[in-house]
């Protein structure tokens, strides 16, 4: 029989379309007549010409029972997880890829700012001889050696001067006797006022953190806990013979390392105050018959002394203990239990890291100078709320 000839006729139809429906309700009554209960699919393939696998009766319930069963869904979630396990992996190296982009641009920054400008080098920290903190630091100031306060144990209600020494050599006690907030038994005229005070200013001007732990305050509230007992004093006494004058901002920033060829230029100044210097000199010609010559300040007796024999900037040792100090942070807390194996790998790894980073300690000049910026910065923040607060003082005109 040619595959053109071949014609299914009603009977042949119909038992196709029971037989693709097995089990069903119309087969069974189609067998139940005596028909054939299979279509013969073979015959037909035969006659069109075409390799389509015969569907029998077992094959199609066996996927109905297929259909019929639920699926194990174990191997779907397992995919699931892995999948997931697959995203937080790859999330992981994009950190760490983004993090070691930003370490390696922040190394760039910081090698371009180590070039230096064209111009004046301002502030020196590789010679010796320029070193900050070389002329006073707060560890070496003494307001009886420096600043002559007279002790006067007994006028002050001290039983001996060694008694008093020890208030002056712990901060934390020294601003306790002193009350800055009411009055003190340490200030009974203005002298005593101007020489505390000035040895509040320096002692904040070229402050650098003290780590040593004998007292009972922590390093970095002893700029704080200075600035507040000066302020106090300014409020709280009627004294004016302590004032912001010039010679203070030269001293502390030729402590802190400026050039002194470039900030004690005479000529630079003469030629920038011009004018100013013109007025004040007509002022003394025609008021006082005298003529006026302008000149640096006279610097404070202790700093002159200071700048004969430097003491010399804080010692290595000191600087990388301090950094150590500011530099370390406490250990961490333990993983916690529910931290997945994988967490607790990452978050190892990091702190192995970190440890790493924190026991390289920059070098000396590297030491100093981050200690200088930090002075330099509370110099300004110091001069600055002075000057707001006590505008319309004595203090600061």
């Amino acid at each position: 029989m040619e595959a053109d000839d071949y014609k299914i006729d009603e009977e042949e139809m119909e038992l196709m379309i029971r037989s693709m429906n097995t089990d069903s309700e119309t087969q069974k009554e189609y067998v139940e007549d005596e028909h054939s209960q299979e279509f013969d699919w073979g015959k037909m393939n035969e006659a069109l010409g075409d390799q389509v696998p015969s569907i029998s009766k077992e094959s199609t319930n066996t996927n109905s029972k297929t259909t019929d069963t639920s699926y194990d869904m174990t191997p779907l979630r397992e995919e699931i997880e892995l999948e997931e396990e697959r995203k937080r992996a790859q999330q992981e190296q994009d950190r760490l890829k983004r993090k070691k982009e930003q370490e390696a641009t922040e190394k760039t920054r910081r090698r371009r700012i180590k070039f230096r400008p064209p111009g004046n080098n301002i502030f020196l920290t590789d010679d010796c001889s320029q070193e900050p903190f070389r002329f006073f630091s707060y560890k070496n100031l003494s307001l009886i050696k420096d600043f002559g306060y007279n002790l006067k144990h007994k006028e002050r209600g001290y039983g001996c001067e060694s008694q008093l020494m020890e208030i002056f050599s712990d901060p934390v006690k020294f601003i306790m006797h002193l009350s800055p907030e009411t009055t003190s038994n340490l200030i009974h005229d203005k002298d005593d006022f101007e020489k505390i005070c000035d040895y509040l200013f320096f002692s904040l001007a070229s402050f650098y953190e003290d780590s040593d732990e004998k007292y009972e305050i922590a390093t970095f509230e002893h700029f704080d806990m200075f600035k507040k007992a000066l302020f106090d004093l300014l409020r709280n006494y009627g004294f004016s013979s302590f004032r912001l004058r010039p010679k203070y901002i030269l001293e502390c920033l030729l402590n802190l390392g400026f050039n002194e060829r470039i900030l004690l230029n005479k000529q630079q100044y003469l030629k920038a105050l011009s004018d100013r210097i013109s007025n004040v000199e007509e002022w003394y010609k025609k008021n006082k018959n005298k003529t006026y010559k302008w000149s640096l300040p006279r610097f404070h007796d202790f700093f002159i002394a200071r700048q004969k024999e430097p003491q010399g900037a804080p010692s290595t040792a000191e600087l990388e203990k301090t950094y150590k100090a500011l530099h370390t942070d406490e250990e961490d807390e333990d993983l916690s239990s529910g931290n997945s194996r994988h967490e607790k790998m990452i978050i190892e790894n990091e702190r192995q890291i970190v440890d790493s980073e924190k026991s390289k300690v920059p070098s000396r000049s590297e030491l100093l100078r981050l200690q200088q910026i930090e002075c330099i910065e509370n110099l300004v923040e110091l001069f600055s709320d002075l000057i707001i607060t006590f505008t319309d003082d004595p203090y600061v005109r």
